[in-house]
């Protein structure tokens, strides 16, 4: 809405077309504007907006301009139907100069024009939807190694995750979280079709893949923020825990070991362990076999003989291996191991083509 400020509509709003349309109004399709601002130097308004799960948008708010909502948008529903029909662009309907998915939530805006941004903050040059977090460095071994160290909250203990006090202030908080790793939608994607006949055998297969980008054993929420998931935090809510964790917890036993101590709970600190950071990012690259078929089709002068036209039987399978450097479990193609996804399934099956 444009108005004046006795609440009347302001001279040279734009006129509408649609049945019933306000004189006040001056754009529409907004969906929750949060802050609002004036461009410094070429003075046009600006509005932060929150999406549904997924969405926060980022517009420059023109007159009579449809910024889409709720025909169009980057985000679904909260139980994870689709809003609308589904798609983010249409004819007649702006794009946002930017949106957030995961969300990050923006309340107010304002222009800012100095350099004073920490490098590790800035957007500029990282992947679209690289994860924000802290860098790790590796973890605490020694009573002595913690003395010294930032720490994150309350006092760390052996076992847990070492973070990087990147503005060297002493501690960590969220001036040392910066944007960290890639997103996990692959830039480069792949696929390889075979086919091969010889004597009535048939073969088929089609491999897929993925490059440059990363999976984080976290889950990430609706709102944006990483967690600890079973993949992460052993015996998390009484659930089982992957061998890797148990296995390779640093202990009096191990002192070595690779991952966090083990926690049965949020209990000494070691829910910290499940910030978002570098530790828990592993590299998505991997090829998969999505599917294959085997077949072979009978001799037709033995088909003929007992009037059949046509007889092939087949084997069929689909998702039948992956080569990549994930722990067992975790599937490259998740859109998160902690949003609700069932992981894709190892399927065979068999079956006859008969045709008389």
């Amino acid at each position: 809405l444009r108005i004046t400020k006795d609440g009347a509509p302001a001279p040279g709003n734009p006129t509408f077309t649609q049945a019933g349309a306000l004189p006040e109004l001056y754009s529409i399709g907004h969906r929750n504007p949060q802050g609002i601002a004036i461009h410094p130097t070429t003075g046009e308004l600006w509005q932060s907006e929150h999406g549904p799960r997924g969405g926060d948008e980022i517009n420059r708010v023109l007159p009579a301009k449809n910024y889409g909502w709720p025909t169009i948008t980057y985000g679904i529903e909260y139980s994870g139907a689709v809003i609308g029909s589904g798609i983010q662009q249409q004819s007649g309907m702006e794009q946002p100069v930017y949106y957030w998915d995961p969300v990050i939530s923006p309340s107010g805006m304002t222009f800012y024009k100095g350099n004073n941004i920490p490098e590790w903050q800035k957007v500029v040059g990282s992947s679209i939807d690289a994860t924000y977090g802290w860098k790790d460095d590796g973890l605490f071994r020694t009573e002595e190694e913690i003395d010294n160290a930032a720490w994150y909250g309350s006092r760390p203990n052996i076992g847990d995750i070492k973070y990087v006090d990147i503005n060297g202030d002493g501690k960590i908080d969220s001036q040392d979280r910066g944007r960290i790793g890639r997103g996990n939608r692959p830039q480069i994607t792949y696929g390889l079709n075979l086919s091969a006949n010889w004597n009535g055998i048939d073969f088929s297969a089609q491999f897929t893949g993925g490059a440059l980008f990363d999976v984080s054993l976290l889950g990430t929420y609706f709102n944006g923020y990483d967690d600890n998931t079973i993949w992460t935090q052993t015996f998390k809510e009484n659930a089982n825990s992957p061998l890797y964790l148990v296995q390779n917890a640093v202990s009096l036993d191990n002192p070595n070991g690779t991952m966090p101590r083990i926690t049965t709970g949020t209990l000494t600190h070691g829910s910290d362990n499940g910030l978002a950071s570098t530790f828990w990012f592993r590299n998505g690259k991997y090829i998969r076999l999505k599917s294959a078929q085997l077949g072979y089709t009978l001799p037709k002068q033995w088909m003929n003989a007992v009037g059949i036209q046509n007889l092939r039987v087949f084997v069929d399978g689909s998702n039948l291996f992956t080569i990549d450097g994930l722990p067992d479990g975790i599937d490259p193609e998740s859109p998160g191991v902690n949003n609700g996804y069932y992981p894709q399934q190892r399927t065979v099956m068999g079956g006859l083509t008969l045709t008389f």
